[in-house]
């Protein structure tokens, strides 16, 4: 805030509509008060200039505030760490809108006391010094503290980017600790007021300005380090980028590939997600985005890339190659397997490394002959079972019962037929049952009754099906559990038990 000083020897004309005005109520003014009204009006247009700026800023600021905290509160205050940097935003924005009023009220009390008619033009200098002094100690104590939190602020931050290493905020911690000195030195100094001199007191009239000097010192150091970082962290923005677009779009995989060789390792792999080895004669091609390949392409494939599949589909006419037992050795990652062909004692031990599955489609006889727990089914929760006329249904369902992780159970026509529906019901540890047939006879069956069944009618062809779970999650599966999560929610009529894998739940 400007300190008025009366100076008598002031010259130049700066309002001569105001002195005219001036003149012509209170009478002809002296040279000499003609000089020191044109000092006081160029000091308030200078306060009223910094006070509009500073109004603006303060606008921006609250604006900045109010979607800093409409965010926190969003994401909920469920941590000590959310709550303390409420509590810090909150306090400093208070803290800044008190200064700014404070300066308001100063600079309308200074300007008031400039123009008031009954005090003599050479005193009202002193008045309006008066007016800062009274507030000077307030306002220097706000702003000190309110920079030393602001910057300990910024260096939390700067510390969470480092994960907690200190070393990087060394520095910082330095001059943050020197700052506060002489913002406690700064304020002593103002509210002192003594006869005599403090020891010491050539500090004083620095000490603010240190002050200022350090935190910017410290925004610096900060802002620099916080960019280092930053700059450490693009490569793994830039992968997170093409792994999306690439995920996005699979067929745009080998243009982005060209772009060059670190984009090629990032999305290379991306490629071999979805593996669909199907007779492309005997069905219609599928708009996927998914690239096509054949046995004797997937083995001249680097072991590296085979270890990204998560899917794969392989029918019958695919199994008697010779090529298939190389590279299926080299996907140990599959989580979702749909093997569409009769699993003999020789296949077996093949599907054993699979030890991540988790959606297993399979031939229902091979649970005549394997023994669980079988490493193939340690991991899955979601198993259809296909058709089969080979051995005992009590010796299927037996075996069925001892996978450990089982949730979701789905049967195709025949099966579902013969399996006792008691049985099922019975099964605590199912929470999904499907028949994947409409004309199924269910007249007196108990699963009628049973809040995990559905019955779902096939109207997608069940490649298609697969894909759409394998691309995007929303297979038959997701239907099931969206359609039974809605009938216990009283959502859905809880007689209805019929959907369509067509329909939009």
């Amino acid at each position: 805030m400007v300190h008025y000083t009366a100076d008598r020897n002031l010259s130049s004309p700066f309002f001569p509509p105001l002195l005219a005005l001036m003149a012509s109520t209170s009478g002809q003014l002296s040279q000499a008060d003609t000089a020191l009204l044109q000092h006081y009006g160029r000091d308030t247009i200078r306060d009223v200039a910094a006070l509009t700026v500073e109004s603006v800023f303060c606008g921006v600021y609250s604006i900045f505030f109010v979607v800093a905290m409409y965010s926190i509160c969003r994401r909920g205050l469920r941590s000590l760490r959310a709550i303390l940097m409420s509590l810090v935003m909150v306090f400093l924005f208070s803290a800044s809108v008190a200064h700014w009023a404070f300066d308001c009220h100063v600079t309308f009390k200074n300007i008031h006391s400039l123009y008031i008619a009954d005090i003599p033009l050479l005193d009202r200098a002193d008045l309006a010094d008066d007016i800062n002094e009274k507030y000077d100690h307030l306002q220097e104590l706000f702003f000190d503290f309110s920079v030393i939190l602001a910057d300990a602020v910024l260096i939390w931050r700067t510390w969470a980017v480092y994960q907690g290493r200190l070393v990087a905020i060394a520095m910082p911690c330095a001059l943050l600790l020197t700052g506060f000195v002489f913002a406690l030195i700064d304020s002593t100094c103002n509210v002192y007021d003594g006869a005599t001199p403090l020891p010491g007191s050539r500090i004083c009239a620095p000490a603010p300005f240190l002050v200022w000097g350090l935190s910017l010192a410290i925004n610096i150091i900060c802002t620099l380090l916080i960019g280092l970082k930053a700059c450490d962290s693009i490569p793994e923005l830039e992968h997170k980028i093409f792994e999306i677009a690439a995920l996005a779009r699979p067929k745009r995989i080998p243009t982005l590939m060209l772009v060059a060789r670190r984009i090629k390792c990032w999305v290379e792999p991306l490629l071999y997600r979805v593996i669909l080895l199907k007779d492309p004669r005997i069905y219609e091609p599928v708009n996927f985005g998914l690239p096509t390949f054949t046995v004797d392409a997937l083995a001249q494939i680097s072991s590296d890339c085979l270890r990204h599949v998560r899917h794969l589909f392989i029918e019958e006419m695919f199994v008697e190659d010779t090529a298939l037992e190389s590279w299926l050795l080299a996907c140990p990652s599959i989580t979702n397997l749909y093997a569409q062909f009769e699993c003999t004692p020789k296949l077996l031990p093949l599907l054993g490394h699979f030890t991540d599955i988790r959606y297993l489609t399979i031939g229902a006889g091979v649970f005549c002959g394997a023994t669980v727990p079988h490493p193939l089914f340690l991991t899955a929760t979601n198993l259809e079972l296909l058709d089969t006329d080979a051995g005992s249904v009590d010796r299927i369902w037996q075996n069925i019962t001892l996978i450990p992780h089982l949730t979701h159970i789905a049967f195709n026509p025949a099966l579902s037929s013969c399996l006792s529906h008691a049985a099922l019901a019975n099964n605590t540890q199912l929470q999904c049952i499907v028949f994947l047939s409409a004309e199924v006879s269910l007249d007196g069956s108990p699963l009628l009754d049973d809040s995990q069944f559905v019955c779902i009618d096939e109207e997608l062809r069940y490649y298609i099906d697969w894909l759409q779970g394998a691309t995007s999650g929303k297979d038959y599966w997701f239907l099931a559990d969206t359609f039974l999560a809605a009938r216990r929610a009283g959502k859905t009529d809880r007689s209805c038990y019929r959907i369509s894998n067509t329909n939009k739940v």
